[in-house]
């Protein structure tokens, strides 16, 4: 092959295998590398939520008074609600100390005041921690549970000295106020623990925290260890300005190398995420001193999703290396293709269509899963958005407050007579109207007299506030509801005050001294300046705003009323109400709206004091107590994930606001947001159905326009190997297929009569035997063409005689088989020469070149023997042909028959010779054509005459037919399997 063609083949083969390999190949590489990636952005959306999560835990931690406060409180009042025994309790105190490396020791007293359990060797005796017992008891709200303790007082100076120089009773109820979580710091030198008691009925318990560990973030590491669990990832501390130790981790882990010069990138750099070689780090702010960090392994670094991608590819190039081989043999060995249409285009289907899908797949799924996380970042936002505006939407329900409170004073002033007095039964309207609208408490002031309107009925108050009885003489004998302290108070200050105001805006003042006095009053009871109260009470003024004395603040309304036709101020309405009332009508009343909402949010409020929930109906399990417990002033920015009621919920809490008793949360389902997601995937499964129908239609179509004519015409071609020339085709288009259909079956009709021919020349042979006296015959021809050019016959001549016949016309087909049947009908035509071999081929080759033609110049060679059957005398004659081989003396001896003459109608005059032969008892005579001498083996080597002549020697047999046999299978073994180039004649005759 010229160098330069086998380069272009080679270059063929290479495209070829790079289009259907290596393009293939690198899609698969790209979708692993893909698939692998989105597992690694899912580890690390994951480890900046955990880091979130753990943030907010450990907020609370890092405030270890608060947390201690809180955490012990909430425990024992469960404990309590639940009625748990003592031992119960403390049973979970020696557990939690245990867990928090004695952080804390703690003693607890039954009832009865004995001391049932001290986790610590004590320097005092057990009656002086009686007198602590005894103390704790009196300073506590269960105090009237104890009542046998009254009797006796604990000695105060022994509770001193035993807990702290500096402890007062007022100490102890921080302990366990959720407003001013705290612990009683009882001794200014720091030798003393910080203290925290709890006194319920089923027992007494105090708790001691030794400055030493309270102040070495026990706390805290303890929490960041229960995090970091077994599984990623591992939380850490990390301290920014220390130079021994600026980092720690709860358990030991080499894997995470070049951590500390990571973290100080981050805080130089105020970055929040790095990603490594070997693992992701999240950090995050804890306190100015303390950094919380977060640190992932990651599952496949860049090298291994990579390794894994080359891996993939690798793979399908191992399965296409059938696929190599078999274009390399087509292409650059022009080798003929084994393999059958349709497998081929079942490959070519399977890389347009399979490869392609695959990726559009796993391209598909990183489109979810990005689109997953958007939408939920969405939802989340819009979700918090909704909380936070449900928290605020608090405030814009006190206008309907005020505006059914503004109303009815509106209407209640013109009921007034001119008079303008208040009465029991004005002031009874407005009892009835305030307890309708919430209100916790109100003042009724006139201008004009010395009465207040209260929910205690119509008071008279002094603008003194050394004078605090009332004066019911002109109220009648009827008894009056009382007033608390706190609310006689109030109504004197409001007296005072609005009085001021109201004859300041009428402009009719007091004395100086009485105006002087009750300025200084008003501001020692204010911590203001006169100026500054008035002002503020104008302010206040029409609107309901936050509004009271000192830092006690209520929701309060303030209104002027002037009666019908008076220019005058008569009337100052002060109307309050509870800001814990309005919280928990405003949810009460507004949570199953809100759970109406366009998000399809679940809506839960936890009303801390109570840890009730709302709506009632709702029941909530661990995780979510969990989540509540641990939400913070502010909704986490990250994606928190819980499972409620067998479903995953995408999970926003905090404390509100503006409702500070409640806490909020969010539920959304997150088999919803699978749903829409789902639909889009349902909408890409139909599209790939409908390609992948698609493409099976096409290929339908391509099987019924091009496999369907192709699998005919194999058929056509098995029918001609099977020599059923009657098969037609079906034309079944008028395409190029249609044109071959018509082309073949046009063949099919010649091979038809091809057929008819060839039987008509298989007439024309002999039987394969002819035992005649003491002569045995066997001969056969296998032709490599529907009509072969040899042609061979033994017959009969008398029953003492008969001849022997072989010819090979040149060349095959029906000029052949013609030239054949000339010869046949010629010697059946010349029965007188039949005993003249001579003569007879006289006859024959003037017959023969008398029918040559133009088109028609076809010659054969000839040899005919004729021999007595009886004494074995012979005359024998040849126009041509192969010289027979001669076997005597049963096989001993072999030669050749050698006899010249020209070729039947080779030449006008042609000059034939005969011989006569005496064949004895065993001698055999081969007749043979040329297409055995000229048959090759796989070397290429032609058998040869020599080789013939030895062979036929050594197959000797006095059986003519057995003898056949050998020959043949020594000529098959020749050959090995070659394909035969010529037509096969053997005529054995045996003489014996």
């Amino acid at each position: 092959m010229h160098r330069k063609t086998l380069l272009k083949k080679v270059l063929l083969w290479i495209s070829v295998c790079c289009c259907f390999a290596g393009v293939p190949a690198l899609i698969v590489f790209h979708s692993i590398n893909k698939y692998y990636s989105m597992s690694e952005e899912v580890l690390k959306e994951t480890c900046k939520r955990e880091l979130q999560k753990a943030l907010n835990i450990c907020t609370k931690a890092a405030a270890a008074e608060k947390f201690w406060c809180k955490k012990l409180s909430e425990k024992l009042q469960e404990f309590s609600r639940q009625r748990s025994s003592l031992e119960e309790t403390e049973k979970w105190l020696k557990k939690t100390r245990e867990e928090f490396n004695s952080v804390f020791e703690y003693i607890a007293w039954n009832p009865a005041g004995k001391m049932t359990h001290i986790s610590f060797n004590s320097d005092y005796s057990e009656s002086e921690w009686h007198e602590v017992f005894l103390e704790l008891i009196r300073a506590s709200s269960e105090a009237e549970n104890y009542k046998w303790t009254r009797p006796s007082k604990a000695n105060i100076e022994t509770v001193r000295r035993v807990i702290g120089p500096q402890y007062v009773s007022e100490m102890i109820e921080a302990n366990t106020n959720a407003k001013k979580y705290g612990f009683a710091w009882t001794d200014s030198s720091l030798r003393k623990p910080l203290v925290w008691a709890s006194v319920t009925r089923k027992g007494c318990f105090l708790v001691l925290f030794p400055h030493e560990k309270f102040k070495s973030d026990i706390t805290l590491k303890t929490v960041i260890k229960n995090l970091s669990d077994a599984k990623a990832p591992l939380f850490g501390l990390y301290r920014p300005n220390t130079r021994n130790s600026p980092i720690w981790l709860p358990r030991n882990d080499h894997s995470f190398a070049a951590l500390f010069n990571n973290l100080k990138i981050c805080e130089k750099n105020m970055q929040g995420f790095v990603e490594e070689k070997k693992y992701y780090l999240a950090t995050s702010f804890l306190t100015p001193q303390l950094r919380l960090f977060a640190v992932t392994a990651r599952k496949f670094t860049t090298s291994q999703k990579r390794l894994k991608a080359m891996l993939g590819s690798f793979i399908l190039i191992l399965f296409l290396l059938p696929f190599f081989s078999y274009t390399f043999n087509t292409i650059v060995g022009e080798k003929p293709g084994t393999l059958s249409i349709r497998p081929r285009l079942a490959f070519l289907f399977f890389f347009a269509n399979a490869i392609p899908f695959l990726a559009m797949t796993i391209v598909a799924q990183e489109h979810y899963l990005q689109k997953r996380n958007t939408l939920l970042k969405d939802i989340h936002k819009r979700s918090v958005e909704l909380l936070k505006d449900y928290d605020k939407r608090l405030e814009s329900s006190y206008s309907a407050f005020e505006y059914e409170t503004q109303t009815f004073f509106d209407r209640w002033v013109a009921s007034i007579d001119t008079k303008g007095q208040l009465t029991d039964k004005n002031n009874a309207k407005v009892i009835k109207a305030a307890r309708q609208n919430f209100v916790d408490n109100y003042f009724l002031i006139s201008s004009s007299s010395a009465y207040v309107g209260t929910f205690a009925g119509v008071r008279k108050v002094e603008e003194n506030l050394s004078v605090n009885e009332e004066k019911d003489e002109a109220r009648g004998t009827r008894p009056q509801p009382t007033m608390s302290k706190n609310d006689k108070n109030n109504a004197q200050v409001f007296n005072l005050i609005g009085k001021r105001v109201m004859r300041e805006l009428n402009g009719t003042t007091r004395s100086n001294q009485a105006a002087t006095k009750l300025e200084l009053l008003a501001e020692s009871l204010l911590q203001k300046s006169f100026a500054e109260i008035t002002h503020g009470f104008i302010k206040a003024m029409g609107g309901i705003t936050m509004w009271g004395f000192g830092k006690v603040q209520n929701l309060t309304l303030m209104k002027f009323m002037s009666l019908s036709g008076s220019e005058m101020i008569d009337f100052m309405a002060v109307i309050i109400w509870n800001s814990k009332t309005v919280q928990d009508h405003y949810v009460e009343n507004t949570i199953l709206n809100i759970n109406r909402n366009p998000v399809g949010l679940k809506v839960v409020a936890r009303k801390e004091l109570t840890r009730q929930y709302f709506p009632p109906d709702f029941v909530p399990n661990q995780q979510i107590i969990t989540q509540i417990d641990q939400a913070t002033e502010r909704p986490s920015e990250e994606i928190e994930t819980i499972e409620f009621n067998d479903s995953q919920y995408l999970a926003i809490c905090f404390k509100g606001k503006f409702l500070e008793r409640y806490k909020i949360m969010g539920l959304y389902p997150l088999d919803r947001l699978s749903r829409i997601i789902g639909r889009q995937k349902d909408d890409l499964i139909l599209l790939g159905m409908l390609s992948i129908l698609l493409g099976l239609l096409l290929a339908q179509i391509l099987t019924r326009s091009f496999l369907v004519p192709l699998e005919q015409l194999q058929n056509a071609a098995l029918a001609i190997e099977t020599r059923d020339y009657a098969f037609r085709v079906k034309r079944t288009s008028k395409d190029e297929f249609g044109e071959i259909a018509t082309i073949f079956n046009d063949v099919m009709v010649g091979l038809e009569e091809l057929e008819v021919a060839k039987v008509v020349q298989e007439s024309l042979f002999p039987e394969n035997h002819l035992n005649k006296n003491k002569v045995k015959i066997f001969g056969r021809s296998i032709t490599m063409a529907e009509l072969g050019g040899d042609y061979f016959d033994f017959f009969e001549i008398d029953n003492n005689s008969c001849g022997v016949l072989m010819g090979d016309v040149a060349g095959h087909g029906v000029g052949a088989a013609l030239i054949m049947a000339m010869a046949k009908s010629g010697i059946l035509s010349c029965q007188n020469c039949l005993k003249t071999p001579k003569l007879l081929l006289e006859k024959l080759h003037y017959l023969i070149h008398s029918s040559k033609t133009r088109k028609q110049k076809k010659i054969m060679t000839f040899q005919y023997l004729y021999i007595d059957t009886d004494c074995g005398l012979g005359r024998y004659s040849n126009a041509g042909a192969c010289s027979p081989i001669l076997i005597e003396n049963q096989g001993q001896t072999a030669r050749e028959l050698y006899l010249a003459g020209p070729a039947l109608g080779a030449f006008k005059k042609a000059n034939f010779k005969e011989c006569e032969m005496q064949f004895k008892s065993g001698d055999a005579l081969v007749f043979y054509t040329d297409g055995i001498i000229e048959a090759r083996d796989s070397s290429g080597q032609e058998m040869g005459y020599a080789n013939f002549m030895k062979l036929t020697q050594n197959c000797y047999d006095s059986d003519p037919e057995i003898m056949y046999q050998k020959i043949y299978r020594a000529y098959l073994k020749h050959i090995d399997g070659q394909e035969a180039d010529d037509d096969l004649t053997l005529i054995v005759l045996v003489f014996s």
